[in-house]
């Protein structure tokens, strides 16, 4: 359910991930409310979109709830010139990177 590094969800596997991280943050948060009202669940995105999750975890039935999010820009089609250059010097590899 997670990539390679064991500590983020790889939502890009498909739905049945999805779901499973979806209802792990369900149980998370009842879980940690019964020990505490004041400790914040911080959730990783799935490398989802910030869109896929609006709506997630609202107040009033929420509380305490943040999205872990990065934005990746350098591994999608528009990556950047020096991104480009470190490839072509063979300084990085092309991490299947489309051009």
């Amino acid at each position: 359910m997670t990539n390679p590094d064991y500590d983020r969800p790889a939502g890009y596997d498909g739905q049945a991930v999805l779901n499973a991280v979806r209802q792990y943050w369900l149980d998370s948060y009842g879980n940690i409310r019964e020990k505490s009202a004041n400790t914040l669940e911080l959730i990783h995105d799935a490398f989802q979109s910030l869109s896929y999750w609006n709506g997630w975890q609202r107040p009033p039935q929420y509380q305490g709830v943040a999205l872990d999010t990065h934005v990746y820009q350098m591994f999608t089609n528009g990556v950047s010139p020096l991104v480009r250059y470190m490839v072509f010097q063979g300084r990085i590899g092309n991490m299947g990177l489309i051009y």
